[in-house]
């Protein structure tokens, strides 16, 4: 898991502290397109919906003070991946290509086994579900 959360920060030229929204986005983000791949999906865009759903959950789970910034956040994460501008698309996109740097496309590469069981006890910690 650090190894993909480690290349999507690097994507972005972000480093968001444990504890943040930006770090807390980033494992929706990790764990939804995750799950898609380890289930097959390979497609682009379909990983991008995922991870734009990531993201967006992430987004309930918070009550940022800044009210402005809550409700931009609010009002994308209600938006679709499809519907969102090409700009906003692009960002749930740079997130998949690099984890797909990590991870061969196939859920299962170079970096598998080592981030396997750290991605499966937090996934177990954040939703309570058996993986």
């Amino acid at each position: 898991m650090r190894r993909l959360i480690e290349a999507v920060n690097e994507a972005f030229g972000n480093y968001p502290k444990p504890g943040s929204f930006e770090y807390d986005a980033t494992i929706g983000t990790i764990s939804f397109v995750k799950e898609g791949m380890d289930s097959g999906i390979t497609d682009i865009e379909e990983l991008s919906d995922l991870a734009h759903k990531g993201w967006s959950s992430a987004v309930y789970d918070w009550k940022n003070k800044d009210l402005e910034r809550r409700q931009h956040r609010e009002r994308l994460a209600e938006i679709s991946y499809y519907d969102l501008t090409e700009e906003d698309k692009e960002k749930d996109r740079v997130a998949v290509r690099a984890m797909l740097g990590v991870c061969d496309g196939s859920g299962k590469g170079k970096y598998f086994n080592k981030i396997q069981k750290e991605f499966s006890s937090i996934i177990l910690k954040a939703t309570g579900d058996k993986v």
